[in-house]
């Protein structure tokens, strides 16, 4: 902040379709002057959303809270490991503690994972009910991190835990551990079927 403050540089034009002087802290008031004066009601409704969920977590205790992150990233992985055929653990150094990563494996090509463009395509189908064609697996409305490019051969789609989910992990972590198993299921049914999302998310 300190450091924005005293800059003298100009603020880039674009931010202004992002950013108002609403958004800024007040000490940086060359900021303030070049953004326009316009509320950004959108951002502000999502911050109330936001610390809704937010300051609950905050609330846990951070032995209870670590615990919690603990036990859920032992369900993800123990979900996880029983469809290795389609999901791949980004290594542990790569991940974060309420973030795991996977890559997807390509059903037809041996030692090949999913392209970008075709992680995008699983993402959107994930949000999609496609049962009629995959079976009931495919049925759940998911929504999970979109695609994620981290290196130059290796896309990743995420699964979270967010801070509703941290805090039901701490009163029913059987209704956490069934849904992240559920997405699972799906996200590894999607990836043998790559080939033929595109026709199903068709009008």
């Amino acid at each position: 902040f300190e450091r924005l403050a005293l800059t003298d540089l100009a603020v880039p034009r674009g931010l202004r379709h992002f950013l108002t002087a609403h958004d800024v802290p007040r000490g940086l008031t060359a900021w303030a002057e070049a953004l326009t004066t316009e509320e950004n009601v959108g951002l502000a409704l999502r911050w109330v959303a936001a610390l809704a969920e937010m300051v609950p977590a905050m609330a846990i205790p951070d032995s209870d809270r670590e615990q919690a992150i603990q036990a859920w990233q032992d369900q993800v992985l123990d979900s996880a490991a029983l469809h290795g055929e389609a999901l791949s653990l980004l290594p542990a150094p790569q991940q974060t503690s309420s973030i795991l990563s996977f890559r997807l494996r390509h059903p037809d090509k041996a030692g090949s994972f999913l392209s970008l463009a075709e992680c995008k395509t699983v993402f959107e189908a994930m949000t999609v009910d496609v049962s009629k064609a995959l079976g009931p697996d495919a049925a759940p409305r998911c929504y999970i991190g979109q695609p994620v490019t981290v290196s130059e051969t290796t896309v990743v789609l995420r699964i979270a835990l967010g801070a509703d989910s941290l805090q039901m992990m701490l009163s029913d972590p059987g209704r956490v551990s069934a849904e992240d198993a559920a997405i699972l299921r799906k996200l590894a049914l999607l990836t043998a079927n790559v080939g033929r999302l595109s026709a199903l998310l068709s009008p």
